[in-house]
């Protein structure tokens, strides 16, 4: 397999660095500890230096739904490790005791919370839902999926993890040549709808034209824009309305009761919601639903990471319907 050309790497590095704001907060969320999340090198490796590594690391094996179905690992040092172990089991960190594949499950669910991270950074990017199909951890030397055999070489992305009143860690993500080029598509197709011109980088793989410019990210969020300026998306004049407040609500569910039901609630009743267990909430904006997240504490404070957003467009006309 054809090796990424410079620019395409280029390209995969301005991506992974708007996705680590969205794994700090993955993180911080399982940990309940702020974090800040840092790309510190992003290339292309021999399989082969990987295949020689035999010291201790904790490692995530991982696969996304289609088409990123190609697996991809994240791992950590056998220190990060036990530090990360310890934060993931309520602890502060300063003092971790060593790790065995007996006390793995915290972690194991620390890590699937930044895998689960990383998928939505995707799909907030594309705007279509990317899930976590397969997720693993073990404890032991890097083991290699059989996927990267088909390659002689696999794309990483070093990162930095700052945590306060902590040494920072380091993180590594490995992935495939085929996996890179999945995400690559994303980003030229995002790049390409922002700036309403054809990138230089039109299809995955080939030459660039002579002369042109690296593909650039710059600005890129993770979240959908609302740009009072994108006329075909927002009703003239709509910048005016900008800096009226309004009143944001986030709602966990619904139930419909009889008043005698309701002068019988007391102190120890349970009320039944309309809503399934791990469902998303909804965020409404003056009564109308604008988008859908999950619940998450930070430092003892709840809050909502939004997952699924409406156009600009259709926020501005659900808030314009009569209730």
């Amino acid at each position: 397999m054809p090796e990424l050309l410079p620019k395409e790497l280029d390209t995969l590095k301005e991506l992974f660095s708007n996705f680590c704001s969205a794994l700090a907060l993955s993180l911080s969320e399982q940990i309940n500890q702020m974090v800040e999340w840092e790309l510190i090198a992003f290339n292309e490796i021999p399989v082969q230096s990987l295949l020689n590594r035999t010291e201790t690391v904790l490692s995530t094996t991982f696969s996304l739904s289609q088409p990123y179905g190609s697996e991809a690992i994240l791992w950590f040092s056998e220190r990060d490790a036990t530090i990360l172990s310890d934060l993931a089991a309520g602890h502060e960190g300063t003092e971790p005791t060593a790790l065995d594949a007996t006390q793995l499950e915290p972690i194991s669910t620390t890590l699937r919370g930044v895998v689960r991270g990383f998928a939505n950074a995707i799909s907030n990017v594309q705007g279509e839902t990317v899930e976590v199909e397969s997720c693993a951890t073990l404890l032991g030397p890097l083991n290699l999926p059989p996927v990267f055999a088909l390659s002689e070489g696999a794309v990483q992305a070093q990162f930095s993890i700052n945590i306060p009143g902590l040494e920072s860690l380091d993180a590594t993500l490995l992935f495939t040549p085929d996996l890179a080029r999945a995400l690559l598509n994303v980003a030229i197709e995002v790049e390409e709808g922002a700036g309403g011109e054809e990138s230089d980088l039109t299809t995955v793989g080939s030459e660039p034209a002579g002369g042109s410019e690296t593909l650039g990210l710059e600005g890129l969020s993770l979240l959908p824009s609302f740009d009072p300026n994108q006329d075909e998306d927002l009703p003239r004049g709509i910048s005016l309305l900008l800096d009226i407040p309004l009143e944001v609500t986030v709602e966990l569910g619904r139930v419909r009761m009889l008043i005698r039901d309701v002068l019988e609630l007391g102190a120890g009743s349970i009320v039944e919601l309309d809503r399934v267990a791990g469902e998303p909430v909804d965020l409404l904006v003056n009564g109308k639903l604008i988008a859908k997240g999950e619940v998450v504490v930070i430092e003892d404070n709840f809050g909502i990471r939004v997952t699924e957003i409406l156009s600009p467009a259709e926020r501005v006309t659900s808030l314009g319907k009569a209730s």
